[in-house]
Parts: C-alpha cells; structure tokens; sequence
C-alpha cells in the first residue's frame, strides 16, 4: 500500500504550494514547515493547477506594475538629462542619458523595438519568464508600490 503524501496532509499544505509554486528554495521551505526536502520534490506533482494559475496571474500583474515604474524610472532619468543640458552641465547630462539607455535597452529588446543579434525570443511562453517573475517579486517585497506598477505594466504588454 502507497504512503499518503505527509505534505497533502501537512496543516499549512497551501502556504508551502505557495512557496513551492513561488520558487522559494525547498532547504527554506523545509525549515519553515519542519518538513523534509525529499518530500517536498515529491509533492510538487501534486500542487494544485489552479493554485499554479493564480501564482502565474499574480506574477504577470506584478510584473506589468514594475515595468510601468521602470518606465517612470527612465522618463525621470531624461528629464533630469535635459535639466542638465540646460545647465551646461554636460558631464551630468552624459551620465544621466547613458543611465537612462542602459536601462531601456534591455526593455526596448524585450518589447521587440531594438534590434538584438538576430535571436527572436518568446519570452511569455518561457518558464524561465515565471520563474524570472518569481525572484523579481520577492526581491520587491519591500516596494509594494513598485511591484503594483510593474505588475499593471506587463499586463498591458503581454495583452498585447
């Protein structure tokens, strides 16, 4: 006779799908839940479709909040360049433009606006994207304000 899953029956089953469906490391998962990393590689066949859905929603939502602060990033980013032309400031207004690039390069390839070397990437069909989405989230924790924004940012985008 099969052994029931100790997780499927764990009290805190649907916090540690949560993190399991979130990508936190299973070491962390198991000293949290008291529960053993074998048994957590175990379950993972058994987290729950709709919970992986809802994960999936939430991280493109909060990715579109985040790229729409990226962009109010680089709008700010240029008109502090322009202040600094103004001003003469040339040094300043360098730095700032050069920032201001290498931040919307990687978006602008991203998007499909600027050319890359020839490699066409879709990046939503990716489970690298979610998992991408995942870390960028949690590394956000602390910026709620920008993890709305870039969450109604990527919506819009992958609307699209």
């Amino acid at each position: 006779m099969a052994r029931q899953c100790s997780i499927c029956t764990h009290p805190q089953r649907d916090e540690i799908d949560q993190a399991i469906v979130s990508g936190e490391k299973y070491r962390s998962i198991s000293q949290r839940f008291d529960v053993s990393e074998a048994a957590i590689g175990r379950h993972k066949k058994h987290v729950s479709a709709a919970i992986v859905d809802a994960e999936r929603q939430k991280a493109v939502s909060g990715t579109v909040k985040m790229l729409k602060e990226l962009s109010r990033g680089f709008d700010s980013l240029a008109r502090a360049a322009n202040r600094a032309e103004e001003e003469g400031d040339d040094k300043r207004m360098a730095y700032l433009w050069k920032t201001a690039g290498d931040l919307a390069k990687p978006l602008l390839q991203i998007a499909g606006d600027l050319p890359g070397d020839g490699t066409t990437i879709n990046i939503y069909q990716s489970p690298q994207w979610l998992k991408i989405q995942a870390v960028i989230f949690r590394e956000l924790q602390p910026y709620p304000d920008i993890r709305v924004r870039l969450a109604e940012a990527l919506k819009e985008v992958e609307g699209t």
